[in-house]
């Protein structure tokens, strides 16, 4: 998942710095550690938070959505 976000980013220029990825278990690990902005899904394993930059709600308590209102990526 980071080889292709790094490939993504390369191919469009846009810097690492501006990048947003959800994770809840250890193969999100790498992502997780390279992306700029990375957020831990309310479910996530333990382990994977201290990589994380905040944690959200459970997916069906709106993670996502709320996420992104926390960032102010929506209105």
């Amino acid at each position: 998942k980071a080889v292709g976000i790094a490939a993504v980013c390369r191919i469009f220029d846009i810097p690492w710095e501006n990048t947003v990825v959800f994770g809840d278990s250890n193969n999100d690990l790498p992502m997780l550690k390279y992306a700029g902005n990375s957020i831990a899904m309310g479910n996530a394993m333990k382990e994977i938070l201290p990589f994380c930059t905040y944690q959200t709600t459970d997916i069906t308590d709106n993670g996502i959505y709320n996420a992104l209102k926390h960032f102010g990526l929506i209105g």
